[in-house]
C-alpha cells in the first residue's frame, strides 16, 4: 500500500484506492472483450503480495491520468485470473502487456519508469 502521507487518518484515499478508481480491475472472461474492443490497452498483470507490483502503482496511476481518453489501463490479479495468465504467457509479475486494436504489440516484464511507459503509449496513441 502506498503510504506517503495518504490513507488512514489523512482524509485522502490510499494509493491502492486511487489506482482502482482510475484503473479498472478485471478478471477472466472480461479481458478478451476489453482488448477486442480496440484502441490502446495497457494490461497490468499483478499480485497483491508482489512488492515490485506495489512499487509500480504510482507510475500506473500517473499514466492512467495522463492517458485518460486515449488509452485504457487495466489491472489483472494473477491469483484471480489463471486463464488470462496462461493466455498471455505471464510467468512473472509485474508483467505489462500493451495491445492496440485487439492485437498485443508488446510484453514488458518487471518495473519501468513512467517516462519509458509514457513514450510507448504515446507512440501507439498517435
Amino acid at each position: 500500500m502506498i503510504e506517503a502521507g495518504i490513507g488512514k487518518g489523512s482524509g485522502q484515499p490510499c494509493g491502492r484506492c486511487q489506482i482502482r478508481a482510475v484503473m479498472e480491475e478485471i478478471v477472466d472472461g472480461e479481458l478478451e472483450k476489453t482488448v477486442a474492443a480496440g484502441g490502446v490497452v495497457l494490461i497490468d498483470f499483478f499480485a497483491t503480495w508482489c512488492g515490485p507490483c506495489r512499487a509500480m502503482e504510482p507510475t500506473l496511476l500517473a499514466l492512467a491520468e495522463n492517458f485518460k481518453g486515449r488509452a485504457r489501463l487495466i489491472k489483472v490479479d494473477i491469483d484471480k485470473s489463471p486463464v488470462s495468465v496462461r493466455h498471455y504467457a505471464v510467468q512473472s509479475v509485474p508483467t505489462l502487456v500493451i495491445c492496440k486494436d485487439g492485437r498485443c504489440v508488446e510484453s514488458i516484464v518487471g518495473t519501468r519508469t513512467q517516462e519509458q511507459l509514457a513514450k510507448k503509449l504515446a507512440a501507439l496513441c498517435a
